[in-house]
């Protein structure tokens, strides 16, 4: 073979390599400051007013929530909010049947939350889950908005019920206040937390959850395949397996044809009363999962896009 061919052959073969290992880089900083998708609903009155993130950190860009940084801000200014409430019960531990607070608790607050929010001027109170239920109770009442961390999704529920917390902050949310809610937070406003991909570390009864809205979630999402020969199933083929065993979901107390949005690392859902829109990175892909005539079918949504007309769908 001539040598310039094999030479041509290399260089094609490194180019694809780096094309295929680090496309992502420049991808990111062009959707996060070129051709990012911002909030373009307006806030509701005594509605529901949420930020729904995938996720807090992105594995390029470390810093806290860094991706949905621009919408938290517009999100707040629009509300003109001052302050949230921080509900760290995610990262809580059960022990000696025993909400207690976990040394993560106070060092996320600390090394991360608290210098995030300062930097974009906003206040945020970390709650005390160690204090007695009735001043929680109070606090969460009185809060003008509410940020629901990360964790697991598991613990989140268990405690949130345990506590008697559940309806307190359902309440605060169906009544309009401005809510930012991250992974296990995102998970526990859906009826159910059964599209959670987080492991059940604690023994739990009851899977229902919020039921802020009308459709089930799956965050993190992604559909790769697992490499060097390992088994395994793909995401899709385990929302599948929901999507068949749970075909319909109840909502406020009627019956709906259930669905699934998946959102990937890098992007948010803002619900705005009965509206919704999906912001974030715009590279990234959100798909909606559900079964017609029995199959299960895979539609690509769009970054920007708004989605209330799903529910109509699926009515």
């Amino acid at each position: 073979m001539n040598k310039n061919i094999i030479i041509l052959i290399l260089l094609a073969v490194i180019i694809i390599y780096i094309v295929n290992e680090y496309f992502y880089i420049p991808q990111y900083y062009f959707d996060r400051y070129i051709n990012y998708t911002n909030l373009s609903l307006e806030p509701t009155q005594n509605k529901k007013n949420l930020l729904l993130l995938s996720n807090s950190i992105l594995s390029l860009n470390k810093e806290y929530m860094n991706f949905a940084i621009p919408c938290i801000k517009k999100f707040t200014q629009q509300n003109n909010l001052e302050e949230y409430l921080y509900i760290p019960y995610a990262l809580a531990k059960y022990d000696n049947y025993t909400i207690q607070k976990t040394n993560r608790i106070d060092e996320l607050f600390k090394d991360t939350i608290l210098p995030t929010f300062n930097k974009l001027n906003i206040k945020i109170k970390l709650l005390d889950i160690e204090q007695p239920i009735y001043i929680q109770q109070q606090i969460i009442s009185n809060a003008k908005g509410i940020y629901i961390g990360g964790g697991n999704t598991y613990i989140l529920n268990f405690c949130l019920y345990k506590n008697n917390l559940i309806n307190t902050i359902r309440e605060k949310i169906n009544k309009g206040t401005p809510t930012v809610c991250l992974s296990a937070g995102t998970n526990i406003i859906s009826p159910t937390i059964e599209t959670t991909n987080d492991m059940p570390i604690i023994e739990i009864t009851n899977l229902n959850s919020l039921n802020i809205i009308p459709f089930q979630m799956n965050l993190h999402y992604h559909n790769q395949s697992l490499r060097f020969g390992q088994g395994g199933e793909y995401r899709d083929k385990r929302l599948c397996q929901y999507l068949q065993n749970n075909r319909t979901l109840y909502y406020k107390n009627k019956k709906r044809n259930n669905f699934v949005v998946g959102l990937p690392e890098g992007l948010l859902l803002h619900i705005s009363g009965d509206d919704m829109e999906i912001c974030g990175l715009t590279s990234r892909n959100p798909y909606l999962f559900e079964l017609n005539n029995g199959k299960f079918t895979k539609r690509e949504l769009r970054v920007g896009e708004r989605i209330e007309y799903l529910l109509k769908i699926n009515n």
